[in-house]
């Protein structure tokens, strides 16, 4: 009589059930769920469930193929070979392909600062296509210097590809993992005591101070180059001038009220704006504003 997975099945699938509604929650801590739009928090969702469900499929793997448990009570939590055999090959390939291709080119996308979305998947394929070719023709430079020292050998080179990429997952788990299994602990023992917690944070809070003058610095000069362009936008295209209103509407400092001696120095504007400048102040003002919430939430 087969045996059947059935209670199997249904721990599987609340147990992913579980991991997606911790993800969720994650997500919502970070990023307002309600205004992100689709294309980024499903790419983000699939990028923390896929490898937290491996967690889990793991041991289900190894429970399925083990050779000496007939019994199902022996055997544990356990799925047919064909399912786990489909998860492994989906949850491998949708891992590669948000690792390689999606996050970074949606990563890009919206760092793009271009208003067009046509400019944004441009800017974005043009970016990684540059990250690509300077990856590939340091790995072709690499290749050919091994085959001029051991000549060119198929078995050679491929051992040589597969010992770089286990030695790239392990030294990258290693350090993740060394990271996490000293650094967490560490810093739940040093805040069981409020006496080194408290000395602690005066030791850091110069320092965050000090990244938050810079920060705070930094963005009050290019809101100040918007404000600028703000007073020379009446011999613009209409797009142009409807960009810098925009730009202008989202400043947060009172550049009024400050002096030229308090005023931070504002780069040369060049006579002719273009898109590419504005998308370029665009992207450092986001950059600049990202910078100031987190170092004033520290």
């Amino acid at each position: 009589m087969a045996s059947s997975s059935i209670g199997s099945d249904i721990f599987a699938l609340v147990s992913l059930l579980i991991i997606s509604i911790g993800v969720l929650l994650l997500l919502r801590h970070y990023l307002p769920l309600r205004t992100t739009p689709g294309y980024l928090l499903f790419p983000v969702f699939l990028a923390l469930a896929l490898p937290c469900s491996i967690i889990l499929l793991v041991p289900i793997d190894l429970a399925s193929s083990s050779p000496g448990a007939t019994d199902d009570r022996h055997r544990g939590v356990w799925l047919p070979e064909a399912v786990v055999l489909t998860t492994w090959r989906i949850t491998y390939w949708l891992t590669f392909v948000l690792t390689w291709f999606i996050l970074p080119f949606l990563g890009e996308y919206c760092d793009s600062g271009f208003r067009d979305t046509r400019a944004r998947v441009l800017y974005s394929l043009r970016s990684n296509a540059r990250y690509q070719l300077i990856t590939f023709g340091t790995a072709l430079a690499g290749l050919v210097y091994f085959i001029l020292s051991n000549g060119f050998r198929g078995q050679s080179i491929k051992g040589l590809v597969m010992a770089l990429a286990y030695a790239w997952g392990l030294v990258l788990a290693i350090g993740l993992m060394g990271h996490g299994l000293v650094a967490l602990p560490r810093r739940v023992w040093r805040n069981a005591r409020v006496g080194d917690r408290l000395r602690n944070l005066q030791a850091q809070a110069p320092r965050t101070k000090d990244r938050l003058d810079d920060a705070v610095e930094e963005l009050g000069g290019l809101e100040d180059t918007v404000m600028q362009l703000r007073q020379r936008k009446t011999g613009m295209g209409k797009e142009m001038q409807e960009w810098i209103e925009e730009l202008a509407e989202t400043a947060t400092t009172p550049t009024s009220g400050r002096s030229a001696a308090t005023r931070p120095s504002v780069p040369t504007i060049p006579a002719v704006v273009t898109e590419r400048y504005l998308a370029d102040l665009t992207r450092k003002l986001k950059r600049a504003r990202h910078k100031k919430a987190r170092f004033t939430s520290e």
